[in-house]
């Protein structure tokens, strides 16, 4: 039997946690906040991506280039 979930763990800075959220909630995407850094202004989440929606996938993609871009900058 194949997982049809996958779990991602990501370390989300303070400022970025909205547009995450919004992502998240626009595509019914579970998610639980597993920490809170407030010294170094950050986040742990775990978001469960449905390994069979389209959405799922493009919100993982979106996540990720947001934070990646984050990183870069």
């Amino acid at each position: 039997m194949e997982k049809t979930e996958t779990v991602k763990r990501y370390k989300i800075p303070q400022d970025l946690i909205m547009d995450i959220l919004r992502i998240l909630f626009l595509n019914k995407i579970k998610h639980q906040i597993t920490g809170v850094k407030e010294k170094e202004n950050f986040i742990l989440m775990s978001v469960f991506y449905n390994n069979e929606s389209h959405n799922g996938l493009q919100a993982q993609e979106n996540i990720e280039s947001i934070l990646k871009d984050s990183a870069n900058t």
